[in-house]
């Protein structure tokens, strides 16, 4: 099913923070539009928090993801009817406060030591490779601390890429912290699927 994923500039954990009141924007014009979708109750999902807002008839599901690992908060947007999908992308960017993706590589070039611009850019890229998500998440594998490269594990991990393989193995040979050598293992172990959350109705 056509799906997309915005990543937001909010921060996790903060009731108070201003994407809320844009979430509300967001729903009024998308029923005025003639998208109704309604508060949906689900079960817990560890390691993340998720509000869901959906119309289970038609398919249409408007996600708010946060990832307590990643500090990442983020939007997925699903529908069979890639009209539908386009009038709440729409929305999102009209009434949210969302990066670019040229903004999001930006920040994440020059914070090559951040690990929030870092998972930002993993959890804005598709599900196919692209280069500059790869060059970065590759770069913070051997990056000088540890818990960067523990991140980055952690991004290669949702990503499910199996092209990180060898850059993998490779830091892998040469970690010297145990607890990411072992992440490093556990992600080789699983690479090919993605470790992206999934809303269990959907």
């Amino acid at each position: 099913m056509p799906t997309e994923r915005i990543v937001t500039n909010a921060p996790i954990s903060n009731p108070e923070h201003p994407i809320w009141d844009q979430i509300d924007l967001v729903l009024e014009r998308l029923a005025a539009a003639g998208i109704r979708l309604e508060l949906d109750e689900h079960p817990p999902i560890l390691g993340f928090e998720l509000l869901a807002f959906g119309d289970h008839r038609s398919g249409t599901w408007f996600l708010i993801w946060e990832d307590y690992r990643a500090k990442v908060k983020f939007v997925e947007i699903t529908s069979p009817d890639v009209e539908r999908l386009a009038v709440m992308r729409a929305a999102i960017h009209a009434c949210m406060d969302v990066p670019s993706r040229a903004q999001l590589l930006a920040r994440a070039r020059r914070g090559r030591s951040n690990p929030d611009a870092l998972m930002r850019i993993v959890y804005a890229a598709g599900d196919a490779p692209d280069p500059d998500t790869f060059a970065l998440v590759t770069a913070a594998l051997s990056h000088q601390d540890a818990y960067m490269r523990d991140i980055a594990t952690y991004g290669v991990s949702i990503l499910g890429w199996p092209g990180f393989e060898d850059s993998l193995r490779t830091m892998l040979e040469r970690e010297s912290t145990p607890s990411v050598a072992d992440h490093m293992r556990q992600t080789i172990a699983t690479l090919g699927r993605s470790g992206r959350p999934l809303y269990p109705i959907i």
